[in-house]
C-alpha cells in the first residue's frame, strides 16, 4: 500500500519481516490506514498518523502483541495500550507506567536510546535478532516500532510532532512453550531506521 506519491514503500521496508511475521504486516499496514485517514480528514499531506484516527479494528490480528506510549503533559511517555500476549512475554507491564519503571535495567538505556530517534526523525523502527528473557530462553524475533502524532503543533519543525509510538514483536515460534518467560533480559540488535519523510 503506498500514498500514491513518490518514496518509500513501507510494506516493501520490511520485506521478508512483513511476510515472516504477518502481525507486523498488519500493524504496518494499519498505521499507513491511519495515515490516510488523517491526510483525508486533515487535507494536507502531514506525515505522521494521529492518535485520535487509531482505530483497534484496523489490526485485530496484531492487537495481543501491540503496545502503545504516549507523551503526558509533563513530556514523560507513559504506556496507553498494551497486549496480553506483549504482557506476558515482556513483564508486567500496566497501563498507565512510565519508560522507566517498567522497562529492565539491562536494556533501559537502549529502549530509551530508540524511542528518542523513533519519535526525534520522526522514524520508523525495525529491529531483528535474538531476544532474551530471564528463564534463559533466546527467541528469534522482530519488532516494529512506528510514531505517533497527538496533533500539537510543533513550530521548529515542518512535519508533525511525534509525541506518541506504537510497536509490536513478533517471535519466530511459539512463545506459548515458555511457562514463564520472567520479562526481558537482552533484547534484539540488528537495526533499521527509516525516515517518516522518505514514506511515499
Amino acid at each position: 500500500m503506498t500514498d500514491g506519491n513518490e518514496g518509500v514503500d513501507l510494506l516493501a521496508w520490511l520485506g521478508r519481516r512483513g511476510t515472516e511475521h504477518s502481525q507486523v504486516r498488519t500493524l504496518a499496514e494499519a498505521w499507513l490506514t491511519w495515515r490516510q485517514r488523517t491526510r483525508a480528514r486533515q487535507g494536507v499531506s502531514g506525515v505522521l498518523p494521529l492518535l485520535r484516527d487509531l482505530d483497534p479494528l484496523d489490526m485485530v490480528p496484531a492487537l495481543p502483541w501491540v503496545w502503545l506510549w504516549a507523551r503526558d503533559r509533563s513530556g514523560q511517555l507513559r504506556l496507553r495500550l498494551v497486549g496480553e500476549e506483549a504482557k506476558r512475554a515482556i513483564g508486567n507491564w500496566e497501563r498507565g507506567s512510565l519508560v522507566e519503571e517498567v522497562v529492565p535495567r539491562e536494556i533501559s538505556a537502549k529502549v530509551a536510546e530508540r524511542y528518542s530517534r523513533v519519535l526525534d526523525g520522526p522514524a520508523i523502527l525495525g529491529v531483528d535478532g535474538d531476544i532474551v528473557f530471564r528463564s534463559g530462553a533466546s527467541v528469534p524475533g522482530f519488532r516494529l516500532i512506528l510514531p505517533l502524532s497527538s496533533g500539537q503543533d510543533d513550530e521548529d519543525s515542518p512535519l508533525p510532532k511525534a509525541d506518541a509510538l506504537i510497536g509490536i514483536t513478533s517471535y519466530a515460534g511459539d512463545l506459548k512453550t515458555l511457562k514463564e518467560t520472567g520479562g526481558l533480559l537482552g533484547d534484539a540488535q540488528e537495526e533499521r531506521f527509516l525516515p517518516v519523510a522518505k514514506l511515499g
